[in-house]
C-alpha cells in the first residue's frame, strides 16, 4: 500500500563542488564521483522539457543505507540522491548543496507491506490509514498527542 511520496534530490558537499566542478547537466555526472543507493540502482532516471533523462553510472561508492551516503556525502565523496529529508538540513546549514534542480527525479515511495491473509484486517486497515495521514503531515503527529 503506498504510504506518502518521498522527494529526492542530488546533492554534494561544497568542497567537492570546489574540487570537481559543478555537473550542469546529468551527462555530466559520468565524470564525477557518484555515492548511490542501491535500491536506486545505477542509472539514475531524470525529468527536462525535452523528455526523460537516463543517465548510466559506475558508482564510487554504493550502500542501502541513506544515512550512510548523507555522511559521504558531507564528508565530500561525491555526489548523492539523497531524500528530501534527509538532505534539507544540511543543505539549510550549508554542508551540502543541491544540484540539477532543473531535471527533477521522480519520488520515491513508502510503502506498507501486508501479506494477503492480513489485508482485510480492520486494524491492519486502520494502521496504513493513520500511517498515510501521519507521514503526509508530520504536524498531525503532534496534534493527536
Amino acid at each position: 500500500q503506498p504510504l506518502c511520496a518521498m522527494p529526492r534530490m542530488v546533492c554534494a558537499a561544497p568542497g567537492y563542488l570546489a574540487r570537481k566542478g559543478s555537473p550542469a547537466h546529468p551527462r555530466e555526472l559520468g565524470s564525477h564521483d557518484i555515492l548511490n543507493f542501491l535500491p536506486t540502482g545505477n542509472t539514475w532516471k531524470f525529468s527536462s522539457a525535452s523528455g526523460a533523462i537516463n543517465v548510466d553510472l559506475q558508482p564510487r561508492f554504493a550502500s542501502n543505507e541513506a544515512q550512510l551516503l548523507l555522511q559521504a556525502a558531507l564528508a565530500e565523496n561525491g555526489i548523492a540522491i539523497l531524500s528530501a529529508y534527509l538532505a534539507r538540513p544540511a543543505i539549510e546549514s550549508g554542508h551540502l548543496v543541491p544540484l540539477l534542480e532543473d531535471y527533477p527525479m521522480a519520488d520515491g515511495w513508502v510503502k506498507a507491506l501486508i501479506p494477503e491473509s492480513r489485508a482485510r484486517v480492520a486494524r491492519v486497515n486502520a494502521l496504513v490509514q493513520w500511517l498515510r495521514v501521519h507521514l503526509a503531515d508530520p504536524m498531525a503527529s503532534q496534534s493527536s498527542a
